[in-house]
């Protein structure tokens, strides 16, 4: 099962729009909540937030 961009808002609590402007801003290409996120992108994120 893929993790869409609306699923990922959902486990930060935080509006599906907000995520996908957040994405947009860091220069990722997702433009619906539908969008998979792939494993690359989410241990990156995990790295920064470290």
């Amino acid at each position: 099962m893929a993790l869409t961009v609306k699923d990922f808002a959902k486990v930060l609590k935080i509006s599906d729009s907000a995520l996908l402007e957040r994405m947009q801003n860091a220069g990722l290409q997702h433009k619906s909540s539908s969008d998979e996120i792939v494993t690359g992108i989410l241990i990156a994120i995990e790295i920064i937030k470290e």
